[in-house]
């Protein structure tokens, strides 16, 4: 499913939604400190946020401590990594469905 981008003040809407739902203060800590600021101009949408805030919250609960921004940023970087790849596969599956069938160029099927 696609999901636009969104404007700064929707993200951190977003940013405070989630975060807000976790326990402890950390995630309320990390609100007030400011570091989301650093990563303002990053093009994600509602779920990736989710996703990153699910993912540094389980890399914290993990490490038996409180989400930090480098959770929060290691998570980022994962989600961007993964969608790059994904997107780089589709290329190549389009690429690949592109190529004429011959006798030296069969295609599999799938099914």
């Amino acid at each position: 499913m696609y999901y636009p981008a969104l404007n700064f003040e929707s993200r951190q809407e977003i940013w405070r939604g989630f975060l807000s739902r976790l326990e402890g203060s950390s995630a309320k800590q990390l609100l007030e400190s400011g570091e989301l600021q650093s990563i303002k101009d990053e093009g994600i949408n509602g779920r990736q946020i989710k996703n990153i805030v699910r993912t540094a919250n389980a890399m914290a609960v993990q490490r038996g401590d409180g989400i930090t921004f480098e959770d929060i940023n290691m998570a980022l970087t994962a989600i961007k990594e993964f969608d790059a790849a994904f997107e780089l596969a589709q290329v190549m599956d389009k690429e690949s469905l592109a190529e004429p069938e011959g006798p030296g160029n069969k295609r599999r099927r799938l099914y």
